[in-house]
């Protein structure tokens, strides 16, 4: 086991869990919503169930790791459905667009446990996301969700240590949000212009770049990854191999971005350079 302070976090999210007796995990396949289904499933067992979303912005790729990652943890996960391109607050694409996604995903988590019976709803934000802008959260607290991970106080780095202890497959996977994360405010989200998203990021997933974003910005699309990455992006004949396949996903003007993936990067007021 780590260090003793983050041994005590962890037998406290143990103790919090096992309060509830009956949870259903808002699972993602990212390494919170990981740990926190693998630490509900070994302290609940049956009266634990994952529960993940499934729609347009969530990429076909990271919908099948993530279930290869349940199982690899023993864990039942429920597929559901979400609707929030339905929702004209959603589409339109302001700074509240997580928001109205998180208020579907647990409105209708909520509808799920009401069926099953289960009070709680929990999901893996951590305590470093207090810190960010994080409208999502919002919902979250509206709907009385749970957060184990704010209640004890684990931060993001803490949550990765404790998976790679545990040894779960994904305890170093980078952060992967919803593909509508790309789309610059104010472009509205187009289930086409996601699909094409996902398979320009997963062409650079295929030539060995593991952190990757690719923006969407209306005229033009700009490529990110990871800071340890940028000189190879950088390399001529990366880049006209990369232009070409972009060209031909219907991305017609691709810029490739020199400071390279940072964190939160759509939320600044002025737009990718």
């Amino acid at each position: 086991m780590p260090e003793k302070v983050l041994e005590s976090k962890y037998l406290r999210l143990e103790q919090i869990i096992a309060e509830m007796q009956r949870v259903i995990v808002a699972y993602s396949g990212g390494v919170d919503s990981t740990l926190l289904l693998y630490t509900a499933n070994k302290v609940l067992g049956d009266n634990c169930i994952g529960v993940m979303g499934l729609s347009p912005t969530v990429a076909r790729h990271e919908f099948l790791d993530a279930m290869q990652i349940a199982q690899s943890i023993s864990a039942r996960v429920d597929v559901i459905e979400t609707n929030e391109m339905d929702n004209p607050g959603y589409v339109t694409n302001d700074r509240m667009r997580c928001f109205h996604c998180k208020y579907e995903l647990f409105s209708t988590m909520i509808n799920y446990a009401h069926e099953k019976e289960i009070r709680y709803i929990l999901d893996g934000n951590n305590y470093d996301d207090l810190s960010d802008f994080r409208p999502g959260r919002d919902a979250a607290k509206q709907l009385n969700i749970r957060s184990p991970f704010v209640e004890t106080a684990f931060t993001k780095t803490e949550i990765r240590e404790m998976a790679r202890h545990f040894g779960l497959m994904n305890w170093n996977k980078p952060a992967q949000p919803c593909l509508a994360s790309r789309m610059a405010y104010g472009q509205r989200i187009d289930p086409n212009i996601l699909d094409k998203i996902a398979n320009a990021e997963r062409y650079l997933n295929d030539r060995g770049f593991k952190i990757v974003r690719v923006r969407y910005l209306g005229t033009r699309v700009s490529v990110e990854v990871g800071p340890h990455e940028i000189d190879r992006l950088f390399d001529p004949a990366q880049q006209r191999v990369i232009m070409t396949k972009f060209n031909s996903l219907g991305f017609p003007e691709v810029v490739f971005d020199k400071e390279g993936y940072r964190p939160g990067k759509m939320n600044r007021k002025t737009s990718i350079k």
